[in-house]
């Protein structure tokens, strides 16, 4: 078992290989601007920031540990567990994944089944926005778009039954609204 003071934390500049051609502002194992980007998309994807660095931290300097895509450090499984050590549920965890998928801010990693965590790392969109820091129409920008994405993903709740009708004879379907009950005869 490694011990924890081991652990070197490396920021997502590293793990997109750009190290080298880009100076970090700070000390830290995040650029900045990086932070200022997941920061205007929410608490949660900062959340999610914290955690694939850390996790990434770890997997590079632990060769026992198991790495979800040979060769690619890089790459985390952001499971439930992990995300529980940052106070995050699960479906605020897969709805804040899905709004930084869609911005291009994260990249996903093929799974091996639909019911296994997502392997995710960053993206190198994060590039683009170096000049993030000074520019506010920009952070303003990637806000509302993230709130955009938010309320489409934001779940429909399931409809109630209609009252004194039996569960056997109805069906739960999906239609353009959302979701209703309907009669097997209906269907």
């Amino acid at each position: 078992m490694p011990k924890v003071s081991n652990i070197v934390p490396m920021g997502p500049l590293y793990q997109i290989r750009k190290k080298a051609t880009y100076e970090a502002f700070t000390l830290g194992p995040d650029p900045e601007f990086v932070f200022v980007i997941f920061a205007c998309v929410g608490l949660n994807a900062l959340k999610i920031l914290r955690a694939i660095n850390h996790r990434c931290s770890v997997q590079m300097s632990n060769p026992q540990y198991p790495i979800p895509v040979a060769g690619s450090p890089e790459y985390v499984g952001v499971s439930n567990v992990l995300m529980k050590k940052y106070h995050m549920n699960k479906t605020a965890k897969y709805r804040e994944l899905k709004v930084l998928l869609e911005l291009g801010f994260i990249e996903e990693y093929e799974r091996k089944s639909y019911n296994s965590s997502r392997v995710v790392r960053v993206s190198e969109n994060v590039m683009r926005y170096t000049d993030i820091m000074n520019n506010e129409t920009l952070q303003n920008k990637i806000q509302g778009e993230a709130i955009k994405l938010r309320k489409k993903y934001r779940s429909q709740p399931t409809p109630v039954m209609p009252a004194g009708a039996d569960k056997k004879n109805y069906t739960l379907v999906k239609t353009k609204t959302g979701k209703e009950w309907k009669l097997h005869a209906e269907i």
